[in-house]
């Protein structure tokens, strides 16, 4: 878990961890906002990317991550500028 207490973009859980067909992320927002989610691969290769409203208060995102190869990716949050990062093990 991530936490910023200075940040509209408070914490952020990606689970479960590892993976097989999808990853929630929980994100707990202060404010209604957009956030970018990118998955890169090790090398650095951007794999997957969505766009999502999140609302204040509790949000739960869901990312397809069924069609990626097994291994360890990196979750890559982003809102207004502040950006969050967390591994992910897809198996």
């Amino acid at each position: 878990e991530i936490t910023d207490s200075n940040s509209k973009y408070k914490t952020l859980k990606v689970y479960p961890n590892p993976a097989i067909e999808t990853a929630n992320i929980e994100i707990e927002a202060s404010a209604n906002t957009d956030a970018v989610i990118k998955v890169y691969d090790l090398s650095g290769r951007l794999v997957l990317s969505t766009n999502h409203m999140v609302y204040s208060g509790s949000n739960v995102v869901r990312i397809e991550v069924g069609s990626l190869i097994k291994g360890t990716y990196l979750v890559k949050t982003q809102v207004e500028g502040t950006v969050y990062s967390n591994k992910l093990m897809v198996n």
